[in-house]
């Protein structure tokens, strides 16, 4: 998500900037740098209620995307989602993100990303409407110890339109590698929620989090952890 990378990104680029696509829902308006790859895993609990009334409870591990800087201005990436337990899995995708060019942004980091969902079950099927998912994404700093990260988004799915969007406003807490967050999100027809994260720098490599969510109608409840590391950087 990159709220707490924008700070520390010219420190860390000789080892890959450490701006995250997780745990927040806005993704980081940076790139993994060209010939790094980074691996962004992790695990959420859900706390909900359903239509029943009865409580109701599900979790997702391993999730997690495995992105490669391609080049200065283009990002790949694969993901996977597996629900209720190891070797089920529920979701997958691929994707790019590209660095927007020109002066128009000024002082903001921009990037578009594109990812495509993959259901395990049908595959991918050319025919008809691809399945696509579309996100602006933008960053920039506030001051020394501050940075947001705003996303808008929209996606194609079995002929429906859906849409996002999130801002993330995130601060610098002490000296000691720490970072916190909040965000508010929504999407289509769904109510507004908000994210309360932590992320903590180990070294140059290693990133940890942590992020509480709630829906604010409902009071549904979502918490997740994980943690993201440079893999390796690819000799060309």
């Amino acid at each position: 998500m990159g709220i707490g990378g924008l700070a520390v990104a010219g420190a860390l680029a000789a080892q890959g900037d450490l701006a995250t696509d997780r745990p927040s829902e806005s993704a980081a308006a940076t790139l993994v740098p060209g010939g790094f790859a980074r691996a962004e895993l992790g695990g959420q609990a859900n706390w909900f209620t359903e239509a029943t009334g009865e409580p109701g409870f599900s979790y997702s591990v391993p999730l997690g995307i495995v992105r490669y800087g391609l080049s200065e201005n283009w990002e790949l990436r694969v993901g996977a989602q597996f629900a209720q337990q190891l070797g089920e899995l529920q979701g997958a995708m691929v994707g790019a993100k590209y660095r927007l060019p020109g002066e128009f942004w000024g002082d903001v980091d921009a990037c578009w990303l594109v990812e495509l969902p993959i259901n395990p079950a049908q595959g991918i099927s050319l025919s008809g409407d691809l399945p696509m998912a579309h996100r602006l994404c933008l960053g920039r700093a506030l001051g020394q110890l501050g940075s947001v990260t705003a996303n808008a988004g929209w996606g194609l799915a079995s002929g429906v339109s859906t849409w996002m969007a999130s801002a993330a406003f995130s601060r610098t807490l002490g000296n000691q590698g720490w970072s916190g967050f909040v965000e508010p999100f929504v999407y289509t027809a769904q109510p507004l929620r908000v994210n309360l994260g932590v992320q903590r720098t180990v070294n140059d490599s290693w990133m940890l989090d942590f992020v509480y969510g709630r829906n604010a109608e409902n009071g549904d409840v979502q918490v997740g952890v994980g943690v993201s590391f440079t893999l390796a950087q690819i000799e060309e």
